[in-house]
């Protein structure tokens, strides 16, 4: 009962916005987000963000908190450990950096940011909900996508979560986006289906969504249910909504952003940058910290 009374008191704590068959709101409770997903059907596709919705990375340089030490770093480079300089210029090219993305998707590991979001999309789809994963991962060269569809699969199923129950007998599904493919001379802002995962690339998710919708004509939803920690991304997704006729309930999910980010160590961000820049791995903050601890010892 106290669970049942703290998740009405966040949900009356929401600021809501409503237009015609649409509503978006902003919360840090996760039970305010769940009395809203407690309210889909089997009409209803309910959609959830990946990074900073369910899952961050354990190692603190890769969260988005920690970007503006990544910022100071890049324009403030030091040397490695092994006497290496720094240059991070090449994220500012997303097509170069590309390769050493990939490499933070095979090495890193993540963990999630609520312990109850495997029991709430487990009980949703076993409520023959579909659950459908969002994304905005980069999916790279065509005959590199199968692997970063595989790795980012196989890690949400060993944190519990796993989306493919909702599509089975779905195969793999390169969706066509009309503006996507007039403006990239390369093929790497393709969105893929897989497994229950969208990735959207470097696609507005409203897009990556219609296009869905367009390749999945054996589904008539009625309604979208739509949790992301961006609040462009849930405006992106409401408007593709209203294009194809349906209703919408947006949730701008703050969890990670209310959150006091920790201190960036600033040695292993560097460490880790130089290992991912010259061997294309990314290094954990513990082996980072293993690492700089050797070369001093070294140098003694």
């Amino acid at each position: 009962m106290d669970r049942v009374m703290r998740g009405a008191a966040a949900f009356w704590g929401l600021v809501w916005a409503f237009c015609a068959q649409a509503e978006m709101g902003s919360t840090s409770s996760i039970e305010a987000v769940q009395e809203k997903l407690d309210q889909a059907d089997a009409d209803t596709l309910v959609i959830v963000d990946c990074d900073d919705t369910l899952v961050h990375s354990k190692d603190l340089a890769l969260r988005t908190a920690s970007q503006k030490a990544l910022e100071a770093l890049a324009k403030s480079p030091q040397k490695s450990s092994q006497g290496k300089a720094l240059d991070l210029r090449i994220l500012q090219d997303a097509i170069a950096f590309a390769p050493y993305l990939m490499a933070i998707l095979r090495d890193a590991v993540l963990e999630l940011l609520n312990p109850e979001w495997p029991r709430i999309l487990s009980s949703l789809q076993r409520r023959g909900v579909k659950v459908l994963l969002f994304s905005s991962c980069l999916t790279g060269r065509r005959q590199d996508m199968e692997e970063i569809v595989a790795w980012r699969y196989a890690q949400l199923r060993d944190l519990g979560m796993d989306f493919r129950e909702s599509w089975e007998g779905r195969s793999r599904e390169l969706l066509h986006i009309e503006e996507a493919e007039r403006s990239s001379a390369l093929d790497t802002e393709c969105a893929i289906f897989e497994n229950g995962l969208l990735l959207c690339c470097l696609n507005k998710k409203g897009e990556a969504l219609l296009a869905f919708l367009k390749a999945t004509p054996q589904h008539s939803f009625k309604k979208i249910i739509f949790v992301d920690d961006c609040a462009h991304n849930v405006k992106s997704v409401g408007k593709a909504a209203h294009a194809a006729g349906l209703s919408f309930v947006g949730i701008e999910y703050t969890y990670e952003k209310s959150r006091t980010p920790p201190l960036v160590d600033l040695p292993v961000a560097q460490e880790q940058w130089h290992g991912l820049m010259s061997e294309k791995r990314w290094l954990s903050d513990a082996a980072a910290k293993a690492r700089i601890q050797q070369a001093a010892e070294q140098r003694s």
